[in-house]
């Protein structure tokens, strides 16, 4: 069987949903599980309205979540004509909206906001998007049939960030997903969220539910994964930023993942190990040209459509701050390698750790700057933000690069630059007032 998983900007007009239709119909294999992300602006409005509820403003956090609910119903109008289904779909609406102003209310009152109530503020983009779709599709008279993965993902109760219980959730799909994929064509759930085994809500991490999809895969025994956004495939480098990206056509598991843990959006780093276990065939395409430039991601380097494909792809990562540890001293430096070992066993998220003229330098996402403030001796060296540009597969390229780099950064004090011969990768660390023009010379240098 094929899963398939729409992303949210596929799905925040009419034409995605138009495509979504064509794509359906054109699909071969049934049944088909199809993954939905929450539409566009969703997921930021809702982690607004919660931060205005943990500032004390329940009316601005209130006036956040109204407009996810005033998106999902405009873009409803637009798709379905019957009033009747209208109706049904704008109850669940209004249910949801109230379950979000009680959360609301509550953490504005007491001006705390738990990863827990987070979570539960949060799913309510997915659950929306998912009854959308649902009710859309009705009306077209489809053979469907909808599950919320609330109902059958189980994780464990690290909220913001939780891990599946592959036992638990196997189990569930067995009893639940199965059975549904037998009774209809065509069956729809929802990534990123999950409970754990008390039945509170969690979610998986940022842009998990790609991670929902693979998981899905793994379990279901799946032969493909088609991953549909609004670009064709994974480009070389981020087409916002970039004009004339040019295709990746193929990855290996391998070079995925390196790609994913130095910042890829479109791909979660625990995905892989769910696809890797039945070698999925995992692919990315465009919604809105599916027959285009499209990415494939395979088990094994010698396949032969994977031969001679290795495109560098350059992936920006920002808002990153520059802690330092001075360690002038022999003790200092013990305490330093204390430190560096507390780091990556607490799993922070650190982007790159560097010594230079007898000091640690951390490169490290900005929300964590303050778990490291409160070491002895790490300060943040410069109030400026940094920016990480890091190029996959750039063993064939580093000429190209090399002088670019020595013109630009002054190591050691604009930033850093180094080769890791093991993952074939090139790391760029500099102030991000200038990340922008030295990606684009960057690419026009390696692709031009």
């Amino acid at each position: 069987m094929q899963i398939l998983k729409f992303g949210g900007a596929v799905l925040s007009s009419k034409k995605g949903f138009e495509k979504l239709i064509e794509i359906i119909i054109n699909n071969n294999t049934k049944p088909v599980l199809v993954i939905i992300s929450a539409f566009s602006k969703a997921t930021r409005n809702l982690s607004k309205a919660a931060g205005f509820a943990e500032s004390g403003d329940e009316q601005k956090a209130m006036l956040a979540a109204n407009q996810v609910v005033a998106d999902y119903t405009d873009i409803a109008n637009q798709l379905i004509d019957s009033q009747s289904v209208k109706e049904k779909l704008f109850h669940l609406f209004d249910e949801g909206i109230q379950k979000i102003g009680d959360l609301l209310r509550g953490v504005s009152i007491i001006k705390e906001l738990t990863l827990k109530t987070s979570d539960a503020i949060l799913s309510f983009g997915e659950y929306f998007a998912l009854q959308t779709v649902y009710h859309f599709l009705l009306e077209r008279e489809f053979n469907v049939g909808s599950i919320d993965s609330t109902d059958v993902i189980v994780t464990n109760s690290d909220f913001g960030n939780a891990e599946p219980d592959i036992e638990a959730t196997k189990r569930n799909v067995e009893l639940k997903i199965k059975p549904a994929l037998e009774l209809f064509d065509l069956v729809l759930t929802q990534g990123f969220v999950a409970k754990d085994s008390s039945g509170k809500i969690t979610t998986m991490g940022i842009e998990s539910s790609n991670l929902t999809a693979a998981l899905y895969a793994d379990l279901l025994n799946a032969e493909e994964l088609t991953i549909y956004t609004d670009v064709e495939g994974i480009r070389t480098s981020d087409p916002k930023l970039i004009q004339q990206t040019k295709s990746v056509k193929s990855m290996t598991y391998e070079q995925a993942f390196i790609a994913a843990v130095n910042g890829l959006k479109l791909i979660h780093p625990g995905m892989l190990y769910y696809l890797k276990e039945k070698n999925v065939r995992l692919s990315f395409r465009s919604a809105f040209n599916p027959s285009g430039e499209f990415t494939l991601v395979l088990p094994e380097p010698n396949i032969p459509d994977m031969k001679n494909q290795s495109t560098p792809l350059l992936i920006l990562t920002d808002d990153i701050s520059l802690m330092r540890y001075r360690t002038f001293s022999l003790k200092d430096r013990k305490n330093a390698d204390k430190f560096i070992h507390k780091i990556f066993s607490s799993g922070l998220p650190v982007s790159s750790l560097h010594f230079h003229n007898e000091a640690l330098s951390v490169f490290i996402a900005r929300q964590s700057e303050s778990l490291f403030q409160k070491e002895e001796h790490f300060h943040s060296l410069k109030p400026e933000n940094f920016s990480i540009i890091t190029i996959i597969r750039a063993g064939g390229i580093l000429d190209k690069c090399l002088p670019v780099l020595t013109s630009k950064i002054i190591t050691g004090e604009r930033g850093y630059f180094f080769f890791d011969s093991d993952t074939d990768t090139l790391k760029i660390m500099t102030l991000s007032v200038s990340t922008g023009n030295l990606l684009k010379e960057l690419h026009d240098k390696i692709f031009n």
